[in-house]
């Protein structure tokens, strides 16, 4: 398992090595940063010429319009997927 860190959050790859599933499954969590998660971290990771991937973006409760930009990006690439969940809090 590798870690990376973005200024917008934390982003954590895991490899799965199964061969129905992508190889490898990258994780953003974000909280109200639609615009630099959409011009930067989804696009950095849907860019990468290593194809076998999802991008995983989950939303911790944001107030802005993260799910709209997400869900936006999703239409285009089958390999983003949103989820959002209540607030964490902190």
């Amino acid at each position: 398992m590798h870690f990376l860190c973005f200024a917008s959050g934390g982003v954590i790859v895991f490899g799965n090595g199964m061969s129905k599933k992508p190889a490898v499954s990258v994780v953003i969590p974000t909280y109200n940063r639609s615009k630099l998660l959409a011009e930067r971290a989804v696009r950095s990771v849907l860019s990468q010429t290593y194809k076998d991937l999802e991008c995983i973006v989950v939303d911790d409760g944001s107030t802005d319009d993260t799910e709209k930009v997400v869900k936006a990006l999703a239409e285009n690439d089958r390999r983003l997927r949103y989820f959002k969940k209540e607030n964490g809090g902190q």
